[in-house]
């Protein structure tokens, strides 16, 4: 898991392509609204066993215009 309660460190990482965010229950949908801006280019975002996504936290993904790959397997 990673020790970041946020995403706010990916303004240094504009050019990041793959995302690979397993199992992290903790995942809020505050942390993945901050996605589209702060990884433009992201085309592949694994969120597989993430238990704690709502609606709400898949919708602020909309932003991510570049993604092409969206796993979410055993979420929920």
């Amino acid at each position: 898991a990673l020790p970041w309660p946020n995403f706010d460190h990916l303004a240094l990482l504009p050019s990041l392509r793959t995302l690979l965010l397993r199992n992290c229950p903790w995942l809020s949908a505050s942390a993945l609204l901050q996605l589209p801006r702060g990884a433009p280019g992201l085309t592949h975002l694994d969120l597989s066993g993430c238990s704690g996504l709502t609606d709400e936290s898949l919708q602020g993904l909309a932003g991510l215009a570049k993604l092409e790959v969206l796993q979410l397997n055993n979420c929920g």
